[in-house]
């Protein structure tokens, strides 16, 4: 069952891979975060907001628009406008800053909706971030996903469909999609962004895979290709300790 959150100020909880809350506060909020050494925070901030997340002892401001990946946040200061934010137990993101979102995303998706990974895995299998373009007069595919997706509707309008009901979206709504949950997007007139959490990803560099390995040659031959100097997890120990 999908839900819907309308309200000014709440919080919801999810779990499938990862655990967490999401929420979204309006006015002017003090939110403290219990998070521990190894959980992160996204965050978006509205286009008229103006806030700032402290963690590791340092502040991180948002002007209006932008979106962060943050790790052991333990407050938001809200000072105008309203936030987003998924909060993830056992995650450390790589401290990450960005926006405001593009009109349109630069990947084709479905039904010719189109996508852009704003803030992409550092490794694979770690969450990511998504702004989702849906163009006037789309009517998507009911389709599915192996993992929750937790979503801000940015801007324009369109519904979402269950198979069940139809749920009008707008600026500002907030919805959580359970794992394996029939869904699909539909827009009339006008174009629809919604902003999605995924809390995994199937792709995304890895130890064996990645720029600096595929890219460094031994007579030729990538670094990838060459396990024996490749850094394993008994080499890496043995320099730490």
């Amino acid at each position: 069952m999908i839900e819907f959150y309308q309200q000014e100020s709440f919080r919801g909880h999810f779990y499938d891979c990862l655990k967490g809350i999401f929420g979204r506060q309006t006015g002017e909020t003090n939110l403290s975060l219990e998070a521990g050494p190894s959980d992160s925070i996204f965050v978006f901030a509205s286009l008229d907001a103006s806030l700032t997340v402290s963690t590791q002892g340092l502040d991180y401001t948002l002007a209006g628009g932008m979106y962060a990946a943050l790790k052991r946040p333990r407050a938001i200061r809200c000072q105008s406008g309203y936030f987003w934010y998924v909060s993830i137990e056992g995650f450390e993101a790589l401290n990450t800053l960005g926006g405001p979102p593009e009109a349109h995303g630069r990947l084709r998706y479905i039904d010719g909706c189109t996508d852009s990974l704003l803030i992409g895995p550092v490794i694979k299998g770690d969450p990511c971030l998504n702004l989702l373009y849906f163009p006037p007069g789309i009517d998507q595919t009911m389709h599915t996903h192996p993992s929750c997706r937790i979503g801000l509707v940015l801007s324009g309008a369109g519904c979402c469909d269950d198979g069940v009901m139809r749920t009008p979206l707008v600026p500002g709504l907030v919805f959580h999609i359970p794992l394996d949950t029939p869904h699909r997007f539909i827009t009339q007139d006008q174009p629809m962004r919604i902003l999605a959490f995924h809390p995994d990803s199937d792709f995304g560099p890895d130890h064996q895979f990645h720029p600096m390995v595929n890219k460094t040659m031994v007579n030729g031959v990538s670094a990838n290709q060459l396990p024996e100097i490749q850094t394993t997890d008994e080499k890496l120990q043995g320099h730490l300790s």
